[in-house]
């Protein structure tokens, strides 16, 4: 698989799609002179024990906020030396990030053990406003309750005003589910992001008072464009 290429399982993340050239001009560039020339130096990541690469690589394939790709997962994209290390590093990639959604709520909610102790990074969606009428996500019952070993979570509260509305007793729910979470996590949730329309802060606060005051935000656009504002939580929340 490609950076060309975009996956499109609802609980896996798309890489963007990339041209192999575009991603070319983010490699680094050796300084040459009139008479030496730096070839690329290989970077061994396969060969790396499993323990060594989780612990090395385990914050550096995250993916961003606002679905920003991984530094890592570009670099080695830059050249076919790192095409070994780049198919491993996405197979991480994977492992660690998992995005939940109205449409896979339920597989997430039952997933076995080895699997759920797998995600490092979960992505909440919490909107689904392409169905009629608009449906909340719901988390209840979920076996992460018991034991997970997330270290971020991201909650996508765009529409939050609408959610709070026609949804509001499933958003109270929502958000029990994701305390319990915090609290079942053998590693310790250390960020949590929550992204919101602009402005929604000031109309609705409740959603938000469990991860206490302690916390930026900033407004910024996602990926296509729209403007948002970043809610940045950190330590052992």
């Amino acid at each position: 698989m490609t950076m060309s290429q975009k996956l499109d399982s609802p609980d896996q993340f798309s890489l963007t799609s990339f041209d192999r050239n575009e991603l070319s001009t983010l490699s680094l560039k050796s300084t040459s002179s009139s008479t030496t020339s730096a070839s690329p130096t290989y970077f061994p990541l396969a060969k790396l024990p499993r323990e060594v690469r989780d612990k090395i690589f385990l914050d550096e394939l995250a993916l961003g906020p606002l679905k920003q790709v991984p530094p890592l997962l570009i670099a080695l994209g830059c050249s076919k030396e790192w095409r070994v290390d780049y198919y491993e590093a996405q197979r991480m990639y994977f492992q660690q990030n998992y995005m939940v959604s109205v449409k896979n709520q339920e597989k997430f909610k039952y997933m076995d053990r080895k699997r759920r102790m797998a995600i490092r990074y979960l992505r909440f969606e919490v909107l689904q406003a392409s169905t009629t009428p608009t449906r909340c996500l719901s988390l209840r019952n979920s076996r992460a309750f018991c034991l997970n070993d997330f270290e971020t979570l991201t909650i996508d509260l765009t529409g939050l005003k609408e959610l709070e509305t026609s949804h509001g007793k499933d958003l109270r729910d929502f958000f029990c589910a994701v305390d319990y979470m915090r609290k079942a996590s053998r590693r310790g949730v250390r960020m949590m992001y929550v992204i919101m329309d602009p402005g929604a802060m000031r109309g609705i606060t409740w959603p938000l008072a469990s991860l206490g005051k302690n916390y930026q935000s900033k407004g910024v656009g996602t990926m296509d464009g729209r403007p948002v504002e970043l809610f940045e939580w950190q330590g052992n929340i």
